[in-house]
């Protein structure tokens, strides 16, 4: 017997510019506000339509300016506990905040197509004979299936009828996002459409190959695919896995959906005391570059910012404005490419820096396993990267430097081939609405060493 488990731990790591602007947000919690009747200013709090969870604001308000702003009122918070205040962005995203209608749907792009990803896989796999599939044959499927529940089917195999292969899929999808799942409306967004285009195509490539063996093996296949955008965020980079009891190994990927760059983030620290903690001081801030972002977490050290720690607090401050943050935040990146300059002095400083370097990389893709590849539908085809075509790069006749990106309005570094000119890896600091966060993401050199994509056929 050959038993496979076909998994996908969806993450949700994608949302384009177009999913849920902050501002449109703050413009229909303040619509709501203005509202003469309670029942007009009430809200639902939380990631959810909870009805234990319903506030009703007081009248007469001052507009919401930032997410972190607190409006009055009475009734639940967001852990569903009484209160007279809630802070505006736990306020549910309801279709009334966000505008919505029929045409103009506003909807997490990256985590309906992990459901449509793990359901083309699935009915890729079930076509006897094998056989590429359409998205009608993909939509026919979805009324069937449960948030979180197995949906089972037998087929046989190709020439030996007498013998069945049994397949499952469970798609795990926040509420919000199961919603539009099962809303073909959808389809009619022409940036989600192309990806789905996308995803079936790479069903009928990448899962045909493995559908075409599991059709005509004469053995028994037991296979599952598991959608979940929900657990496992944070202690993981896998999305979809295949696994074979037997042979004890597994292939996985990551999802990702449009055409984001960014492969890692690591956070700012909070600027307010708040429902997950307490505001960040001055010396966590640059704890968390020193050792989250330049220590990768621990796990590879690609450059030390420490001869500029007492200037970095100072800029910081004890008041954390925002002018201050940023200059920090300027300060830390330009010490650190002079730090991994440093380190590429020599040829042999630069093979020790490229190993270390080549640690951060996987790390940031798929916490630093070999098997896990990451697989991105952009609209306008496929593309599979394969971390351990990174461990090439020292063979590869690279030249690289890291440079401070005085082209940008944010701090930012880019690591680069000086030969070719072509970017590795940028480092790029997000702001916005006093939050902050640090962005790793891939570039042209990155793709060009690790993409390992065929051409693909066109869905029908």
């Amino acid at each position: 017997m050959r038993y496979v488990d076909f998994k996908v731990t969806e993450m949700a790591m994608v949302k384009t510019a177009k999913d849920s602007s902050v501002s449109g947000y703050i413009d229909g919690i303040n619509k709501k506000l203005a509202g003469a009747t309670d029942k007009e200013r009430t809200f639902y709090v939380g990631s959810q339509q909870d009805p234990n969870k319903i506030f009703t604001a007081d009248a007469g308000q001052k507009p919401v300016k930032h997410l972190g702003d607190e409006i009055t009122g009475k009734g639940k918070n967001h852990l569903g506990k009484d209160a007279t205040s809630v802070v505006a962005g736990t306020l549910y995203k309801s279709n009334e905040i966000k505008g919505e209608s029929e045409g103009n749907l506003k909807f997490n792009r990256g985590e309906v197509s992990e459901g449509y990803h793990a359901i083309a896989a699935f009915v890729r796999l079930i076509a006897r004979p094998t056989q590429d599939i359409t998205l009608d044959q993909v939509t026919s499927y979805i009324p069937k299936l449960k948030n979180n529940q197995v949906f089972t089917l037998k087929r046989n195999e190709t020439d030996n009828k007498d013998l069945a292969d049994m397949f499952s899929v469970t798609i795990a999808l926040k509420p919000e996002s199961w919603r539009y799942f099962q809303n073909f409306a959808v389809l009619k967004d022409s940036e989600f459409g192309s990806y789905v285009k996308d995803i079936i195509d790479d069903a009928n490539e990448e899962t045909g190959r493995r559908a075409d063996v599991y059709a005509n093996n004469n053995k028994y296949d037991e296979v599952r695919v598991i959608g979940d955008g929900v657990s496992g965020e944070q202690e993981r980079k896998t999305d979809i896995e295949f696994e074979n009891e037997t042979e004890k190994k597994y292939r996985g990927y990551s999802i990702k959906a449009g055409t984001t760059k960014q492969i890692h983030q690591v956070g700012g620290g909070a600027i307010k005391d708040g429902p997950k903690g307490k505001a960040a001081t001055p010396e966590e801030r640059y704890n968390i570059l020193q050792d989250e972002l330049f220590g990768v977490h621990g796990f590879a050290r690609i450059a030390d910012i420490s001869p500029v720690k007492d200037e970095f607090l100072k800029f910081v401050g004890s008041d954390q404005q925002p002018e201050g943050r940023l200059k920090a935040q300027e300060i830390a990146y330009r010490e650190a490419a002079d730090s991994m300059n440093n380190f590429l002095t020599t040829d042999n400083d630069e093979k020790n820096f490229l190993k270390t370097f080549i640690k951060a990389l996987k790390w940031w893709k798929n916490r630093g396993d070999d098997n896990v590849l990451l697989k991105q539908f952009t609209g306008k085809g496929t593309i599979i990267l394969d971390a351990k075509r990174l461990d090439k790069m020292q063979d590869a006749g690279l030249n690289i430097m890291a440079s401070y990106d005085d082209t940008k309005t944010r701090p930012g570094i880019k690591i680069y081939d000086k030969t070719s000119g072509k970017v590795l890896i940028n480092l790029r600091t997000y702001y916005s609405d006093g939050y902050l966060r640090n962005y790793i993401e891939k570039g042209p050199l990155y793709v060009q060493l690790t993409n390992i994509a065929k051409p693909k056929k066109k869905s029908k």
